[in-house]
């Protein structure tokens, strides 16, 4: 077991289908049932990581994610930040992201010609400036805080 662990764990936080089937519900905002999972724990976390540090203006970041196809025009899905917070006060911003797995349609079968997890992971996460501006920061600017780097590669790492 303890040799299988880190794919386990790898898969849990990506909130692979061959656990359990996605929800893809209608409103944004999937049931939370046991019959199938609401969103990617990957997705919360990479939220944190695009929304960057907030911990000066007194602020936490919690966020929900959601499995929807992201290619879907009605609904529409995406993500959003709930609440405002006034950067001084004790404050958590809700968020919510949105989610598809891709998976390697070739092989329907775990031969090991495939990979076992998701291939690609669609996911719509708000912009750095939108959280920093929830989080209280009113000067920040789109142009310095998203146009900088590569913000999705730095995640991947």
């Amino acid at each position: 077991m303890d040799l299988l662990q880190p794919l386990l764990t790898a898969m849990a936080l990506e909130g692979s289908y061959d656990i359990k089937d996605p929800c893809y519900g209608h409103d944004l905002v999937n049931p939370d049932v046991p019959t199938c999972l609401q969103g990617s724990r990957w997705s919360e976390i990479a939220q944190g990581i695009m929304g960057g540090d907030i911990s000066d203006k007194n602020a936490t970041l919690v966020t929900q994610d959601n499995f929807h196809r992201v290619y879907t025009v009605t609904p529409v899905h995406l993500p959003r930040i709930n609440n405002t917070c006034d950067g001084t006060s004790a404050c958590t911003l809700q968020s919510i992201t949105v989610t598809e797995n891709y998976y390697n349609r070739l092989s329907p079968f775990d031969t090991g010609k495939t990979e076992i997890g998701a291939v690609e992971i669609k996911a719509k996460l708000m912009s750095r400036q939108s959280v920093q501006v929830a989080a209280g920061n009113k000067t920040a600017d789109f142009h310095e805080n998203d146009e900088v780097g590569q913000r999705c590669g730095d995640i991947n790492k």
